[in-house]
């Protein structure tokens, strides 16, 4: 044990003094851009050298592991049944249905002409992800013309592709969805709706009506043309009486919050845009859906069996046929008196000093007050310690100097130390 102990308080200082690199180091931006062939391997003096410093640096706090082209094909080519069985060194990475079957029979994978493109952060290669572009209707007479039914329950499916997180400069993005309390659950927008009396207008009052609903609900510039071709993703016929119709704020809450001079960190701010009188709206993130519950208050079920029928709302898929990784939702906290705290919602991650793990950032799987900071935290690259600490040899003590999530139990609290700060955001 004392070896243990006296081996972690030699590396601490190690990481206090790199650490302090990773803080000043510039940021680079992530943008979502089209692809340019004639740029996609052109890296400058300055992009060479702040890769292999980053490189450097990575190399130490966070993985042995290369994520460069040739381990990205194998990264990207795992398939739901892999992530689907936990490993000693990746349990709780992605669980991507928690449902006993899945109702829908289309599994094919998405290929679309609309992909979402990330920079690598360090190469500048473009990195594609596909998410529902093929999948949705997009006229609203069909569902009309179905079904006997004139009146449905519309029910908002809002995302947006958050690209914030990153790997080794690999881009990890993952999915958020607007939920709203309502009546003891978190629940989609919803709005009840009469099919115009007019066939060849029904898609347009369709839209309409939407926009005007969307309009009540955010502080958001009016929806033109162009706009509504950018966010609206199409609908799906759930049933005889409801329709969800789906629409990607990503890009509408990147130029508000880039015209407020919003930071970074701050980019998917529900306030930054929600109406006065609903300021109560959350993000929820697959693992939500998949656990069903949102700080012990339940999603509607309706909303759970919508993805259960969809599976393709599930996931992102990439060019290599694989599923993206999958946050989970964790509460952030800091260490005073050498004992763990939950902080309050709105404040920011800082690192925090853990007496054995040394200056990182500290997170606990359920939170101890009622308006705890909540964010969305990567788990990759991860290793779960015992609480028996003695019964680890050098080697393993090695092992875990490498990993980037160390996941441990402390005062029967489910805690995580997650080193880089490119493995979280707020929530």
């Amino acid at each position: 044990m004392s070896y243990f102990i006296n081996k972690i308080k030699e590396a601490r200082q190690y990481f206090t003094n790199t650490l302090d690199k990773i803080t000043n180091k510039s940021k680079e931006k992530i943008i979502l851009e089209e692809p340019v062939d004639d740029s996609k391997n052109d890296i400058d003096e300055d992009g060479e050298k702040k890769m292999k410093q980053n490189t450097d640096i990575e190399s130490t706090i966070i993985s042995t592991i290369e994520l460069e082209k040739k381990d990205t094909d194998e990264l990207e080519k795992k398939t739901t049944a892999e992530l689907e069985t936990p490993t000693d060194d990746s349990e709780n990475i992605s669980i991507p249905y928690i449902t006993d079957e899945d109702e829908d029979e289309d599994n094919d994978s998405i290929y679309d002409d609309n992909p979402y493109i990330f920079n690598h952060l360090y190469t500048n290669e473009q990195l594609r992800f596909h998410y529902i572009n093929d999948r949705l209707a997009k006229t609203f007479s069909a569902a009309c013309m179905d079904t006997e039914s004139t009146q449905y329950k519309v029910h908002f499916c809002i995302f947006a592709m958050n690209g914030t997180c990153s790997f080794k400069g690999h881009v990890m993005p993952f999915l958020q969805f607007i939920v709203e309390p309502n009546n003891g659950t978190h629940k989609f927008i919803t709005m009840d709706f009469q099919c115009s009396q007019k066939e060849e207008e029904e898609d347009v009052y369709f839209k309409n009506e939407c926009i005007k609903l969307l309009l009540e609900k955010f502080t958001i510039p009016q929806i033109d043309e162009e706009t509504l071709d950018k966010i609206y993703k199409g609908f799906l016929e759930f049933d005889n009486n409801n329709i969800f119709v789906v629409f990607d704020f990503t890009s509408l809450i990147e130029s508000i919050s880039l015209s407020k001079n919003t930071d970074t960190n701050n980019i998917f701010n529900l306030s930054l845009f929600a109406s006065s009188s609903k300021p109560d709206f959350k993000w929820a993130i697959m693992y939500d859906i998949w656990n069903k519950q949102i700080n012990d208050v339940p999603i509607d079920d309706i909303v759970l069996r919508f993805f259960k029928k969809y599976r393709y709302m599930n996931e992102i898929r990439t060019d290599y046929e694989g599923i993206t990784f999958t946050p989970i939702p964790c509460y952030l906290g800091k260490y005073e008196n050498n004992e763990f705290v939950n902080v309050p919602g709105g404040e920011m991650a800082l690192r925090s000093n853990h007496p054995t793990f040394g200056p990182f950032y500290y997170f606990s799987r359920e939170s101890t007050l009622p308006n705890s900071a909540r964010y969305a935290v990567f788990t990759e690259n991860n290793t779960f310690l015992d609480d028996l600490l003695e019964r680890f040899d050098e080697e393993y003590f090695s092992d875990i100097l490498t990993k980037s999530v160390i996941e441990y139990s402390e005062n029967k609290k489910q805690l995580l130390c997650v080193k880089p700060e490119s493995f979280f955001y707020p929530l």
